[in-house]
């Protein structure tokens, strides 16, 4: 089974531009990063149909979740944790058994 797990140490954390994010802008990033290379590249398969949840605070600690859709079409499930205001990190992610 294929699981992905992006650590902190490497480039899992992913920074958001603007200097005052809210919940909102969490999500669409986040769908946005799941469907990216750098996602592809640590999960070996590329990703569509991103669907995230949005944090209920932009607060360190805080988590959220996210679905896609490998280039098999299995749906993925992904958690993720607010690191700061301006950084979340995906903690988990793998195929829906």
């Amino acid at each position: 089974m294929k699981k992905l797990i992006i650590a902190a140490a490497s480039t899992g954390i992913f920074l958001l531009a603007a200097c005052s994010n809210d919940s909102k802008d969490f999500k669409e990033n986040a769908e946005a990063f799941i469907q990216s290379t750098e996602v592809e590249t640590q999960a070996g398969t590329t990703f569509t149909e991103a669907a995230c949840t949005e944090p209920a605070k932009v607060e360190a600690g805080e988590t959220f979740t996210c679905t896609a859709v490998d280039a098999d079409g299995l749906t993925w499930d992904f958690n993720l944790t607010v690191k700061s205001e301006n950084s979340y990190e995906i903690t988990d992610g793998a195929p829906r058994q």
